[in-house]
């Protein structure tokens, strides 16, 4: 009978303990089904498409910005096939701005292509390269991230392998969302870690999971670590942070807000399955022009533009030696909106000078061999024109060194402003 009761006893407790230990509805971790993945938009075309024929030995084909590379391998293909790759805007939470249409469309080979995407740490800035993963959007337009994909930290790239054509993108698991990137002294912002549905049910043996909604990550055994470099102070409630600028100009520019993410990746990605991520918030006084060159920042202020002629022109002087100038074709009226990059000057469009330190003069595009114009991808966009004249928005922007017409040498500048009208 002791024994008995012993039995039961010990039953009792394993259960007890295995409810306590259950994970929660809704919890991060693996396992479980896939999650239902969110019908999005697809991406329209907004750069130069680039087209090329390969056979059944072959080849390769490169996007015209030069970072996805497709490689197709021998019978992949049986006869002479015309292959392209379209820029389109990105519609996926969590990904890098630019997106890629493959054709011909929803291509299956017999052979799995390779698929290349080359970043640079400015662009993976407020997540992790142990966080990026290759997502695809299917016909049913859910987008779909792939646990497989492989990265080389070392070459800064990811790659999978894949017997399919769709669209592509390089997607984040989670990321740090900054309310605001720039602040004036004395301004606060509120942080905190976005990722997709996804993550709760994230099963890494799939071949591909379903992205879900865009969520706050709202589970403190997952974060730790809130720390700040540079001046100013953070507050941490739960899962959120804020962050205070010093009212005078700090010694550190831009700082840095930097939260750890554990348990979320598989080994193969990181051994602890830790991510740190970090928001670069660039402080400032009333005007700025202020954001990276590469992967070098800089905070060019202050910054006046002109208004003549219906033409927005300004220029900066981002490092020592170093001058941005940038004139957007604006029309009769002042106004808000997206401007794409143009080598020659057109209606509605941006032109940008880059002259390093050194020699070379880099512009918004360049002409190819055969005399077309190849205009940059990205954009300068103008996102608010308060009251007295100041303009506010952001720019990204590739320019090319001049007098090279076969894959110049190229730098990628990303930046926002606010300028003053000038007297």
């Amino acid at each position: 009978m002791r024994n008995s009761c012993l039995q039961i006893l010990a039953a009792t407790m394993l259960l007890a303990f295995a409810a306590c230990h259950k994970p929660r509805t809704g919890e991060p971790g693996p396992g479980g089904p896939p999650p239902a993945g969110v019908v999005r938009d697809r991406g329209v075309v907004n750069g130069t498409v680039k087209k090329q024929t390969i056979g059944a030995n072959g080849g390769r084909i490169t996007s015209a910005d030069g970072r996805l590379e497709v490689d197709i391998p021998a019978g992949a293909v049986t006869r002479d096939t015309e292959f392209s790759i379209e820029p389109l805007t990105n519609t996926l939470p969590g990904a890098l701005p630019q997106s890629y249409r493959l054709r011909p469309d929803n291509m299956t080979f017999p052979k799995p292509v390779k698929l290349t995407f080359s970043y640079s740490l400015s662009e993976i800035d407020s997540t992790a390269e142990e966080a990026l993963f290759m997502a695809y959007q299917a016909p049913d337009r859910i987008w779909r991230f792939v646990p497989g994909t492989v990265l080389s930290k070392a070459g800064a790239f990811i790659s999978v392998e894949t017997k399919q054509f769709a669209d592509w993108t390089p997607y984040a698991l989670y990321w740090l969302l900054s309310s605001k990137r720039v602040l004036r002294y004395g301004e606060s912002t509120a942080l905190s870690v976005r990722t997709t549905d996804n993550y709760q049910t994230a099963n890494f043996s799939l071949e591909a999971i379903p992205i879900g909604n865009i969520k706050t990550l709202d589970h403190l055994d997952y974060l730790k670590n809130w720390r700040l470099e540079g001046d100013g102070k953070l507050t941490v409630a739960g899962y959120n942070a804020t962050y205070t600028a010093a009212i005078n100009p700090p010694l550190l520019n831009p700082i840095s807000v930097l939260v750890d993410v554990v348990n979320f990746l598989p080994r193969s990605r990181a051994t602890d399955g830790k991510a740190v991520l970090a928001a670069r918030l660039v402080v400032t006084p009333d005007t700025w022009l202020a954001g990276t060159i590469g992967n070098e920042g800089f905070n060019a202020t202050p910054t006046e533009y002109s208004y003549k002629n219906g033409i927005v022109h300004f220029q900066a002087t981002p490092g020592s030696g170093r001058k941005l100038d940038i004139s957007v074709e604006m029309g009769k009226t002042l106004k808000w909106g997206v401007f794409p990059w143009s080598l020659t000057p057109f209606p509605n469009t941006a032109i940008a000078e880059y002259l390093p330190s050194g020699a070379g003069q880099f512009y918004s595009g360049y002409f190819g061999c055969d005399g077309f114009e190849r205009n940059s991808t990205g954009h300068f966009q103008i996102v608010r024109i308060d009251p007295a004249g100041y303009l506010e928005g952001n720019l990204e922007v590739e320019v090319y060194i001049i007098g090279v017409c076969d894959t110049p040498e190229k730098r990628a500048i990303r930046a926002s402003f606010r300028l003053k009208p000038a007297n």
